[in-house]
């Protein structure tokens, strides 16, 4: 078998057994979510001596959550509604350096060099602007999960007590938006509906012309820190993104005003997303249907596949197809290899906070050619892919040369600029070494 972080399909149940070892060594949280509903990322910046610090981790070590441990975990909780915490830990490269590491032996220069390096094209707002505890050198990152927030806590305090005296921390603490079955985010759209699938046994329904399913090289690489090909980590990306709820919906409402046939506010907001707040396809349907379907594309030659090549539904220039062309750049495999496995959640109440966003984190194998491909060269690009405009809720630049469905269906299309309501106050890279590492450092 090849070795885990070199796979290019889904798992099959027959060869999870082969690959037990691999999955021991490697975090959960990568090839599936934890799915909690509460989350605390804390952030730890570094004062005490290396040695004492090593020591710390390996004690965190012991409670890290594997991919095979978090299987057995939603094993019980299926079978008896048994609760657990997920616990995560990942370096930046200041705090591999800090540590004695060489981040470069990791291979990639983008995270050796971080999110906040010249040139990056991800047009973030100055260091100096945002939230104080991110202007500070961050060394690492624990993700904890529970189903309930005061356990949580309770946890979370046992499992830093290592740490005190030897690092600064502060906490981002997230919280799900559900809505009925659903995951919603700030705006109101059901998130998380299309993500890479690295098992085939969680591949459900019909699968013709869109396959949701992705090799295990997509997020994972050899942990170079690590003893074997056994040892697999995973490039982690942090963004805590403020989203302007109010100003959002006062800007959809002046869309709204400019298409014709005088189309719903439900319209307007699912040509910006390209879905309806239910998970509805706009290329599939002009109303919501409750109806989160994924298998279409939006270019290609197969009769139903919901192709819409000249964007008289779905907008070229709306978020999903924006970072996810489905065929738009006339090369699906490329595209399908830029895919993140994305694993924030939600922070604040819009019914009783203004600071209210998403704690944006996904997991990759190749930060550039991943994320900041995704986020720098078509999020933040008005001419790319395929001069789409810039994306109207992911983009950090400044919106311009987008262009509507002026009556949804026909070609007729209608200029208009959207954005600025997602605003970057902090982030950092991180790498989630392999268990095997931790517990050895």
């Amino acid at each position: 078998m090849k070795p885990l972080f070199l796979k290019c399909d889904p798992i099959q149940d027959s060869e999870i057994l082969g690959y037990q070892t691999a999955l021991q060594s490697t975090q959960g949280n990568i090839l599936k979510s934890h799915g909690r509903n509460y989350t605390a990322n804390v952030f730890l910046s570094f004062t005490g001596e290396p040695a004492s610090l090593k020591l710390a981790i390996r004690e965190l070590a012991k409670s890290v959550t594997s991919a095979d441990a978090q299987a057995q975990q939603t094993a019980r909780h299926k079978q008896d509604r048994t609760e657990s915490i997920f616990v995560g830990f990942g370096l930046s490269a200041c705090g591999y350096r800090f540590l004695g590491y060489n981040p470069d032996v990791l291979k990639s220069a983008e995270f050796s060099d971080g999110m906040t390096r010249p040139g990056s094209g991800l047009y973030d707002p100055d260091v100096s602007q945002w939230e104080k505890p991110f202007q500070k050198p961050i060394h690492a990152m624990v993700v904890l999960a529970h189903s309930n927030s005061d356990e949580l806590m309770k946890q979370a305090n046992a499992l830093l007590a290592p740490f005190a005296g030897l690092a600064d921390t502060w906490t981002e603490c997230g919280s799900k938006i559900l809505k009925g079955k659903e995951t919603i985010e700030q705006f109101g759209f059901v998130d998380g509906i299309s993500q890479p699938i690295f098992f085939r046994s969680d591949i459900k329904g019909r699968i013709e012309y869109w396959d949701p399913g992705a090799g295990t090289r997509l997020v994972l690489v050899k942990d170079e820190f690590g003893k074997s090909d056994d040892d697999c980590g995973s490039f982690y990306v942090f963004r805590k993104l403020e989203q302007d709820v109010k100003g959002f919906d006062q800007r959809v409402a002046c869309l709204q005003a400019q298409l014709g046939h005088r189309p719903n506010r439900e319209l307007a907001g699912a040509l910006l997303v390209g879905r309806f707040q239910d998970g509805t396809p706009v290329v599939h349907h002009d109303s919501p249907q409750g109806n989160t379907d994924n298998d279409f594309i939006y270019i290609g030659r197969l009769l139903g596949s919901g192709a819409d090549p000249f964007d008289r539904k779905c907008p070229i220039s709306s978020h999903i197809r924006k970072v996810n062309p489905r065929g738009g750049t006339s090369d699906i495999e490329k595209e399908r290899n830029r895919r993140i496995a994305r694993r924030g959640i939600t922070y604040g109440d819009a019914k009783k906070d203004e600071n209210v966003g998403l704690l944006f984190q996904c997991c990759q194998s190749d930060l550039a050619n991943q994320f900041e491909f995704l986020q720098a060269t078509w999020s933040n690009t008005a001419g790319k892919p395929d001069s789409t405009g810039t994306d109207p809720i992911a983009a950090q630049s400044a919106p311009q040369n987008q262009v509507w469905p002026l009556i949804w269906g026909t070609g007729h299309k209608v200029a208009f600029d959207f954005g600025g309501f997602v605003r970057l106050k902090g982030g950092a890279y991180f790498f989630l070494p392999s268990i095997t590492f931790l517990k050895n450092i």
